[in-house]
């Protein structure tokens, strides 16, 4: 079967698609977020936790690039 025969579009047709998507959703939830909540690379940080356990504060600061706080 062909693209046209199945009218599934191709990934490269979807791409620009998806990514417009995602940045609506993205400044969605930015703009429902109160200046108190976490920021992007807290968030960030704590789900990389949930997922792979404990680290070190150095390996964390490397995964975001930021600088540890002493």
């Amino acid at each position: 079967m062909t693209e046209s025969e199945t009218n599934e579009p191709s990934p490269d047709d979807i791409g620009p698609e998806v990514r417009r998507a995602v940045g609506r959703i993205y400044r969605r939830v930015r703009s429902e977020m109160h200046d108190e909540q976490l920021g992007d690379t807290a968030v960030s940080v704590l789900a990389y936790l949930v997922k792979h356990g404990p680290q070190t504060p150095g390996l964390l600061s490397e995964l975001e690039r930021v600088t540890p706080r002493p």
